[in-house]
């Protein structure tokens, strides 16, 4: 449950970035970031073993799909504050791939407006 939005994965899904809080929640292992067992906001699992995140559920889609594809996949329409939201929701989750790719996207698109301004 992220934000009222239902979603249904598997362990290997959750666990594909060993470094991600979704990993973590459901690991039975040590966490890789050593100060992220000590972290107040870590999901702690509900009765029935399902986890409430409170965080928006609208871009969890697409990070769960990166986890299980390893392939970014935006919609078209993508535009600039989307890919932000995707961005922090990423850097949350500590899926640093999906972050950095973000990044490079936007500061592409930062670049190409700046080049535009110039020509006119």
């Amino acid at each position: 449950n992220v934000g009222g939005e239902f979603f249904t994965t598997s362990v290997q899904t959750l666990t594909r970035d060993p470094s991600s809080i979704l990993a973590a929640m459901v690991s039975t292992e040590r966490h890789l970031d050593p100060f992220f067992d000590l972290m107040e906001a870590k999901p702690q699992p509900l009765e029935n073993g399902s986890f409430f995140i409170d965080r928006d559920g609208k871009h969890f889609r697409i990070l769960l799909n990166y986890l299980r594809n390893k392939e970014l996949i935006l919609p078209d329409d993508a535009n600039d504050t989307f890919l932000k939201e995707l961005k922090a929701e990423a850097k949350f989750y500590k899926i640093m791939e999906v972050f950095n790719q973000l990044y490079k996207i936007l500061e592409d698109r930062r670049q190409k407006a700046d080049r535009a301004k110039f020509l006119f």
